[in-house]
């Protein structure tokens, strides 16, 4: 977490701000923000706001509305002033949509606001897959069982013809590890929408936007949660392919 910020002293508009927010929970970047510019104004926030949302936004020599409401808008707050005194409250949430068909082993869908976790236990169902989903569980040993099959692919397989070899293929299925999701802060949401969708494709886009990793042993759908890439490349090496898949 960092906190950066400076009131503008070279700027008519005394309430300018230079500010930096990284991964700041929000109740605090509101604070922050109250040091540094020093509006006449007090605030109060709603008890129903996560104590644990964060917000990342940066400013130089803004005014104070801008950066109020750029925090506010960062995490989907509502702010009013009413007298002197300004409030922040859950702004209400847009409609979720989730509309799925399956059709010749390929998906469409139209998601709106929706939780990418949710929706995976859908699209497994749709498409009648075996699963095994635990979104809390630490991936060491799935991604430890991804290298070793990875590994004997790359000693056993045939090269096969021109951009199909097993390399290429190995090196491929692991870059959805080697770039693993950033764990979203608060609930995940995803909008989008398309047709004629590969499975795994749309495993792929489930995963980046609710920060998880999914691995499939067998004919069984393993999900977990996200890892930092430095630990995944510490796996990778050990298992001895690292090498061969970041080529």
């Amino acid at each position: 977490m960092t906190i950066w910020s400076a009131a503008s002293s070279t700027c008519p508009a005394a309430n300018n701000v230079t500010f930096r927010l990284v991964n700041v929970p929000v109740r605090d970047a509101i604070r922050a923000l109250w040091a540094a510019a020093r509006p006449a104004q007090d605030y109060v926030i709603d008890d129903d706001i996560p104590r644990d949302l964060k917000v990342t936004l940066n400013f130089y020599d803004a005014p104070f509305e801008q950066a109020l409401q750029s925090i506010a808008d960062g995490v989907q707050l509502n702010v009013k002033l009413n007298a002197n005194t300004y409030s922040f409250s859950r702004a209400e949430s847009p409609p979720v949509v989730v509309k799925l068909a399956a059709r010749g082993g390929k998906l469409t869908w139209k998601l709106a606001n929706a939780d990418p976790r949710d929706v995976l236990t859908q699209v497994l169902g749709l498409f009648d897959k075996t699963y095994d989903v635990d979104l809390n569980a630490d991936p060491t040993d799935e991604l430890k069982a991804f290298a070793r099959r990875a590994a004997l692919k790359l000693k056993e397989g045939p090269p096969g013809p021109p951009g199909s070899d097993v390399a290429s293929v190995v090196r491929e299925d692991a870059q959805r590890y080697l770039k693993p999701p950033a764990r979203p802060s608060g609930t995940p949401r995803i909008s989008t929408e398309g047709s004629d969708l590969a499975f795994v494709d749309a495993m792929d886009t489930l995963s980046t936007a609710g920060g998880f990793l999914w691995f499939l042993r067998g004919e069984k759908y393993i999900f977990r949660n996200t890892i930092a890439a430095d630990k995944v490349r510490d796996i990778f090496r050990q298992e001895g392919i690292l090498d061969v898949v970041q080529k």
